[in-house]
């Protein structure tokens, strides 16, 4: 009985997690299909990295925003540089760098946590 119930709830937290990653998905989906291209300012750049990625910090029309980078983009950038990314003025605040395409890690995301979770219920209703 106690594994079952440990599927179930498993498999409903995977379902819930895809509420929001979803919707930042579509976003970024968004601005990768309608958005153009502008040139920002970076303001700020992590300096020592506690994981994957970090944020950085740059200036768009007197505004500040902020987008994830690893540390090998990290280490091609220096705090100043003027650089382009890709922007929907419909969708504020999600950046892409031009040759970023969010369509396939997105996908791929959504529908793992989707066949995991069905596969949880599964197990959590099974005989």
């Amino acid at each position: 009985m106690r594994p079952k119930i440990i599927f179930l709830i498993t498999g409903i937290v995977g379902l819930i997690i895809l509420i929001p990653v979803s919707i930042s998905f579509r976003l970024d989906r968004e601005v990768y299909l309608n958005g153009r291209i502008v040139t920002v300012k970076i303001e700020k750049l992590p300096v020592v990295y506690t994981s994957k990625t970090e944020l950085m910090f740059f200036e768009l029309d007197g505004k500040t925003y902020s987008k994830a980078i690893t540390r090998g983009k990290r280490d091609q950038l220096n705090i100043g540089d003027s650089i382009k990314l890709k922007y929907s003025p419909e969708v504020k605040s999600h950046f892409l760098f031009p040759d970023e395409n969010p369509t396939y890690v997105g996908y791929a995301l959504i529908f793992g946590v989707l066949f995991m979770s069905i596969g949880l219920f599964y197990y959590a209703f099974k005989k």
